[in-house]
Protein backbone atom coordinates (compact mmCIF):
# COMPACT_ATOMS: atom_id res chain seq x y z
CA UNK A 1 0.00 0.00 0.00
CA UNK A 2 1.46 3.50 -0.77
CA UNK A 3 2.54 5.60 1.60
CA UNK A 4 0.88 9.08 2.06
CA UNK A 5 1.96 12.17 1.07
CA UNK A 6 2.94 13.21 4.70
CA UNK A 7 4.78 10.12 5.53
CA UNK A 8 7.22 10.53 2.44
CA UNK A 9 7.82 13.93 3.99
CA UNK A 10 8.58 12.77 7.32
CA UNK A 11 10.93 10.28 6.11
CA UNK A 12 12.64 13.46 4.95
CA UNK A 13 12.73 14.85 8.49
CA UNK A 14 16.50 13.12 9.28
CA UNK A 15 18.86 14.47 12.55
CA UNK A 16 21.08 16.40 10.27
CA UNK A 17 18.24 18.38 8.43
CA UNK A 18 16.18 18.61 12.10
CA UNK A 19 19.49 19.92 13.42
CA UNK A 20 20.11 22.23 10.40
CA UNK A 21 16.11 23.65 10.34
CA UNK A 22 16.83 24.09 14.42
CA UNK A 23 19.41 26.19 14.00
CA UNK A 24 18.22 28.01 11.33
CA UNK A 25 15.03 28.97 13.41
CA UNK A 26 16.97 29.74 16.68
CA UNK A 27 14.55 26.37 18.05
CA UNK A 28 14.38 23.01 19.61
CA UNK A 29 14.97 20.10 17.09
CA UNK A 30 11.52 19.20 18.84
CA UNK A 31 9.79 22.48 17.85
CA UNK A 32 11.47 22.36 14.47
CA UNK A 33 10.02 18.96 13.50
CA UNK A 34 6.36 19.98 14.69
CA UNK A 35 7.11 22.94 12.77
CA UNK A 36 7.66 21.01 9.91
CA UNK A 37 4.81 18.26 10.05
CA UNK A 38 2.47 21.50 10.79
CA UNK A 39 3.23 23.56 7.88
CA UNK A 40 4.05 20.51 5.18
CA UNK A 41 0.33 19.51 6.71
CA UNK A 42 -0.65 23.55 5.65
CA UNK A 43 0.34 23.32 2.07
CA UNK A 44 -0.66 19.84 1.35
CA UNK A 45 -4.84 20.97 3.00
CA UNK A 46 -4.60 23.91 0.86
CA UNK A 47 -3.52 22.44 -2.45
CA UNK A 48 -6.10 20.05 -1.85
CA UNK A 49 -8.16 23.22 -1.30
CA UNK A 50 -7.51 24.50 -4.50
CA UNK A 51 -8.77 21.80 -6.26
CA UNK A 52 -12.33 22.80 -5.63
CA UNK A 53 -11.65 26.20 -7.66
CA UNK A 54 -12.35 26.81 -10.87
CA UNK A 55 -8.08 26.94 -12.03
CA UNK A 56 -7.75 23.69 -9.93
CA UNK A 57 -4.50 22.61 -9.56
CA UNK A 58 -2.97 23.16 -12.94
CA UNK A 59 -0.21 26.03 -12.29
CA UNK A 60 0.63 24.15 -8.65
CA UNK A 61 1.04 21.35 -11.30
CA UNK A 62 3.09 23.26 -13.50
CA UNK A 63 5.82 24.02 -10.30
CA UNK A 64 5.51 20.53 -9.06
CA UNK A 65 6.95 19.27 -12.79
CA UNK A 66 9.31 21.87 -13.47
CA UNK A 67 12.67 21.26 -13.95
CA UNK A 68 13.79 23.72 -10.45
CA UNK A 69 11.75 20.81 -8.89
CA UNK A 70 14.58 18.15 -9.85
CA UNK A 71 14.19 15.57 -6.51
CA UNK A 72 18.02 17.02 -5.13
CA UNK A 73 16.23 17.95 -1.98
CA UNK A 74 14.80 14.32 -1.89
CA UNK A 75 18.64 13.06 -1.99
CA UNK A 76 20.11 15.66 0.16
CA UNK A 77 16.79 17.25 2.90
CA UNK A 78 19.51 19.74 4.53
CA UNK A 79 19.55 21.30 0.98
CA UNK A 80 15.65 22.79 1.74
CA UNK A 81 17.42 25.11 5.00
CA UNK A 82 20.21 26.48 2.30
CA UNK A 83 18.36 27.08 -0.51
CA UNK A 84 18.18 30.75 -0.99
CA UNK A 85 15.25 32.53 -2.30
CA UNK A 86 17.02 33.42 -5.40
CA UNK A 87 17.91 29.85 -6.26
CA UNK A 88 15.61 27.79 -8.68
CA UNK A 89 14.16 25.76 -6.02
CA UNK A 90 13.85 28.72 -3.99
CA UNK A 91 11.96 31.19 -6.73
CA UNK A 92 9.47 27.83 -7.19
CA UNK A 93 9.37 27.69 -3.60
CA UNK A 94 8.34 31.06 -3.05
CA UNK A 95 5.39 31.21 -5.93
CA UNK A 96 4.25 27.90 -4.70
CA UNK A 97 3.84 29.42 -1.34
CA UNK A 98 2.35 32.60 -2.44
CA UNK A 99 -0.27 31.01 -4.89
CA UNK A 100 -1.22 28.44 -2.13
CA UNK A 101 -1.71 31.17 1.05
CA UNK A 102 -2.25 34.27 -1.05
CA UNK A 103 -2.93 36.85 1.12
CA UNK A 104 -3.48 34.60 4.07
CA UNK A 105 0.31 34.09 3.79
CA UNK A 106 1.48 35.88 6.67
CA UNK A 107 -1.46 34.68 8.50
CA UNK A 108 -0.75 31.39 8.11
CA UNK A 109 3.12 32.15 8.86
CA UNK A 110 2.40 33.57 12.10
CA UNK A 111 -0.06 31.07 13.00
CA UNK A 112 2.16 28.37 11.64
CA UNK A 113 4.91 29.46 14.74
CA UNK A 114 2.73 30.34 17.32
CA UNK A 115 1.16 26.67 17.10
CA UNK A 116 4.00 24.82 16.96
CA UNK A 117 6.07 26.43 19.74
CA UNK A 118 8.87 28.47 17.62
CA UNK A 119 9.63 32.05 18.25
CA UNK A 120 7.42 34.97 17.04
CA UNK A 121 8.06 36.23 13.40
CA UNK A 122 9.82 32.71 12.20
CA UNK A 123 6.63 31.11 10.52
CA UNK A 124 8.26 32.55 7.01
CA UNK A 125 11.58 31.13 7.51
CA UNK A 126 9.32 27.71 7.92
CA UNK A 127 7.64 27.35 5.69
CA UNK A 128 10.67 28.41 3.11
CA UNK A 129 12.16 25.58 4.69
CA UNK A 130 9.26 23.19 4.51
CA UNK A 131 8.02 24.01 1.11
CA UNK A 132 11.35 22.49 -1.08
CA UNK A 133 10.41 19.00 0.72
CA UNK A 134 6.96 19.04 -0.10
CA UNK A 135 7.29 20.45 -3.22
CA UNK A 136 9.97 17.31 -3.94
CA UNK A 137 7.48 14.45 -2.45
CA UNK A 138 4.84 15.90 -4.60
CA UNK A 139 7.32 15.80 -7.85
CA UNK A 140 8.55 12.44 -7.14
CA UNK A 141 5.15 10.98 -6.17
CA UNK A 142 3.63 12.95 -9.51
CA UNK A 143 7.21 11.09 -11.65
CA UNK A 144 6.87 7.41 -9.80
CA UNK A 145 2.78 7.03 -10.22
CA UNK A 146 2.63 8.87 -13.48
CA UNK A 147 0.05 11.18 -12.28
CA UNK A 148 -1.48 14.43 -14.05
CA UNK A 149 -3.23 17.40 -12.31
CA UNK A 150 -6.31 15.12 -11.69
CA UNK A 151 -4.24 11.87 -10.66
CA UNK A 152 -2.42 14.41 -7.91
CA UNK A 153 -5.60 16.11 -6.71
CA UNK A 154 -6.99 12.52 -6.63
CA UNK A 155 -3.94 11.52 -4.33
CA UNK A 156 -4.78 14.52 -2.03
CA UNK A 157 -8.31 13.57 -1.95
CA UNK A 158 -7.32 10.08 -0.14
CA UNK A 159 -5.12 11.78 1.61
CA UNK A 160 -7.39 14.07 3.35
CA UNK A 161 -7.46 12.67 6.26
CA UNK A 162 -4.19 12.19 7.34
CA UNK A 163 -3.75 15.80 6.30
CA UNK A 164 -5.79 16.83 8.75
CA UNK A 165 -4.96 14.89 11.93
CA UNK A 166 -1.55 16.85 11.13
CA UNK A 167 -3.01 20.39 10.66
CA UNK A 168 -2.21 22.79 13.59
CA UNK A 169 -5.54 23.29 15.44
CA UNK A 170 -4.64 27.38 15.37
CA UNK A 171 -4.55 27.04 11.70
CA UNK A 172 -8.10 25.92 11.29
CA UNK A 173 -9.68 28.21 14.60
CA UNK A 174 -9.42 31.29 12.02
CA UNK A 175 -12.66 31.53 9.74
CA UNK A 176 -10.76 32.69 6.69
CA UNK A 177 -8.47 29.95 7.21
CA UNK A 178 -10.99 27.09 7.57
CA UNK A 179 -12.08 28.61 4.39
CA UNK A 180 -8.78 28.49 2.78
CA UNK A 181 -8.42 24.84 3.51
CA UNK A 182 -12.26 24.28 2.55
CA UNK A 183 -12.85 22.13 5.87
CA UNK A 184 -16.73 22.21 5.36
CA UNK A 185 -15.94 20.20 2.90
CA UNK A 186 -16.10 16.77 3.48
CA UNK A 187 -15.35 14.86 -0.22
CA UNK A 188 -11.58 16.63 -1.28
CA UNK A 189 -11.57 16.12 -4.63
CA UNK A 190 -15.41 17.52 -5.92
CA UNK A 191 -13.32 19.72 -8.08
CA UNK A 192 -11.07 17.00 -9.76
CA UNK A 193 -12.15 17.58 -12.52
CA UNK A 194 -11.61 20.70 -13.43
CA UNK A 195 -7.82 20.17 -12.73
CA UNK A 196 -6.04 19.65 -15.67
CA UNK A 197 -2.26 20.66 -16.90
CA UNK A 198 -3.60 23.63 -18.96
Amino acid sequence: MATSLLDDVHALMTAPLLSATARSLGASEEAAAAGLVGSSAAMLAALAGRAGEAEGIGPFFKLITGPANNGSVLQEPRLAVATSPQSPLGATAGRFLSGLFRSQLPTVANTLAQSTGLRPGSGGSLLSIAAPLVLGVLGNRVRSDGLDAAGLAGLLAADRDRIMRDLPSGLTSIPALGALFDLNDTSWGIGVARCVDE
